[in-house]
């Protein structure tokens, strides 16, 4: 009798344990795969990135504040039901500049917040940032100190372009719970189609492997043609095109007035 207790009991505790697995499996294959492509350094040509904007789905369009068709692209991507982020420029290890607006290791605290609010309030509509160039300020612990700090206290995303390994700044908004992301993959470093599809088949692979992939591109001809020919693809593979936003939990709301941005970095 105390034998087929015995048995009952581990006939039991076996059978949960396969039912949790099969249940595991089950979340693990109902679980969406998802990507976030950026498109960065809209503003400065009008007809090149209207283009971009008419890509199909969730495309997020970073763009750069203080250019010419900023304020005009902003708008009509929100119109389009796109994401807008902030391209925040940065500096360089290499010196280059990366246009007006460049938050800079030789700022003092109070320039560096000015510039900062400044650019905030350069593009309506968005819903995080994301450094353009940066190769310098990103691995910079001071730089990046003030620039979290001012952050955490918006309802905006943080994007790491790592544009460098030796970036910090994934780490530093995480670290003061900001919502964040590094980019996976850039797709455009090589400008060929050859290579630009090469890319968009390690983003598919990225988000079949660990569920989700973020990729930056630019809005190059080349980059526009093969995204046209390979986003269809994605919805065939059961791989979600979804705003940055959407890979972030809780995901932020949207900013539609630049000046709550410059009163929330206060």
């Amino acid at each position: 009798m105390v034998n087929a207790r015995r048995l009952l009991i581990r006939y039991t505790q076996v059978s949960m344990m396969l039912a949790c697995l099969f249940m595991a499996s089950f979340s693990l294959q109902a679980a969406p795969r998802q990507v976030a492509i950026i498109l960065d350094d809209l503003g400065d040509d009008y007809p090149r990135d209207v283009r971009a904007l008419q890509l199909p789905g969730a495309i997020t369009y970073a763009i750069l504040p203080h250019t010419s068709y900023s304020l005009v692209l902003a708008q009509q991507a929100h119109v389009a039901g796109k994401e807008v982020m902030l391209h925040m420029p940065m500096s360089t290890i290499s010196g280059r500049y990366p246009g007006p607006g460049s938050l800079t290791e030789r700022m003092d605290y109070k320039q560096f917040l000015d510039t900062l609010k400044t650019n905030l309030q350069a593009i309506p509509f968005i819903k995080g940032l994301n450094n353009h160039m940066g190769s310098g300020l990103t691995k910079n612990p001071q730089a990046m100190q003030w620039f979290m700090q001012a952050l955490s206290q918006t309802q905006l995303y943080f994007v790491d372009s790592r544009t460098t390994p030796d970036s910090i700044a994934e780490d530093m908004a995480l670290a003061m719970g900001i919502p964040s992301l590094g980019r996976d993959v850039f797709l455009d470093r090589d400008r060929s189609q050859t290579a630009i599809r090469s890319q968009f088949d390690l983003l598919i692979r990225i988000a079949t492997l660990h569920g989700q992939g973020v990729a930056i591109g630019h809005p190059y001809p080349s980059t526009l043609a093969v995204l046209d020919q390979q986003l269809p693809r994605l919805e065939r593979l059961g791989i979600q095109l979804v705003p940055v936003s959407a890979l972030l939990t809780p995901p932020p709301p949207t900013i539609a007035h630049s000046q709550d941005n410059t009163r929330s970095t206060r």
